[in-house]
């Protein structure tokens, strides 16, 4: 299952990160991909979007459109 959970921060890869608010996947050891995200937060993890996009969370994502790459890759999958 992949959850929206939108949260721009960069640090290396896939598009223009953090003018974007991106689309994480949920790993199959997490409950949500909210809590995944919420997870790296605190911890300080580095996550991956759809796109390839990498970053730790900190911010808003609501303050950001959705990547357009991370969108179009959610609405292709089966």
């Amino acid at each position: 299952m992949t959850e929206t959970v939108h949260d721009p921060r960069t640090s290396s890869g896939g598009t223009d990160g953090d003018h974007y608010a991106h689309i994480v996947a949920r790993p199959d050891d997490e409950p949500s991909a909210s809590a995944y995200v919420t997870k790296a937060r605190v911890l300080g993890m580095e996550i991956e979007a759809l796109c390839g996009y990498r970053w730790i969370p900190s911010r808003d994502p609501e303050r950001h459109p959705v990547c357009p790459q991370c969108k179009a890759l959610l609405e292709a999958a089966p």
